[in-house]
């Protein structure tokens, strides 16, 4: 990597970044501003740059902001959903598909993953509700791959950026698709 010197508010942005990400390395914030992984050490070392996010405190931040951005869903099954599927498999937001790590602000970056995942589960859930109304088993097995989907990449984003953070001990949602 070539020499390359940042202005002193390139390097307090840096140092924003390193401190407020926990799960940023200084190896990944070295590549992202362009410097070598020892000139970035050796920069965060004398400067006395510490990790001060705090997992559950971020988590905690997020949850609350996501509710103002997408309200939580209250889980009461539709009675019946008149919505052509292939309408709703794109109701994700355009946010969805920049990477979340353009953030300067780690909360923000949790809040637009959490209501990410919200609009993604009510699509899966429209999907699911209009196979069910249809009677349509092909139809209902799509939406059960969809759903099975959606929970390991979401399990994993969550565990990722350390959204469960909250409560450690609570154990992920399991869903339960009985056919009949």
């Amino acid at each position: 990597m070539s020499a390359k010197r940042l202005s002193p508010e390139e390097w307090a942005a840096a140092r924003n970044a390193w401190e407020s990400e926990p799960a940023l390395s200084i190896a990944a914030l070295a590549a992202r501003i362009g410097v070598s992984k020892q000139a970035t050490a050796a920069k965060a070392k004398r400067d006395g740059w510490e990790k001060r996010a705090d997992l559950r405190e971020l988590a905690v931040k997020a949850h609350a902001k996501a509710d103002k951005v997408v309200p939580p869903a209250d889980n009461t099954p539709a009675p019946d959903v008149d919505v052509d599927v292939d309408d709703s498999v794109n109701v994700a937001p355009e946010a969805a598909k920049k990477p979340v790590t353009e953030h300067p602000d780690p909360v923000d970056a949790r809040t637009e993953i959490i209501a990410r995942h919200r609009q993604e589960w009510r699509a899966a859930r429209v999907n699911l509700y209009t196979a069910i109304n249809k009677k349509d088993f092909e139809m209902g097995k799509v939406a059960k791959i969809t759903l099975e989907g959606l929970s390991i990449l979401q399990k994993g984003e969550r565990a990722a950026w350390g959204l469960d953070a909250i409560d450690p001990e609570k154990q992920a949602p399991v869903v339960v698709i009985e056919r009949g």
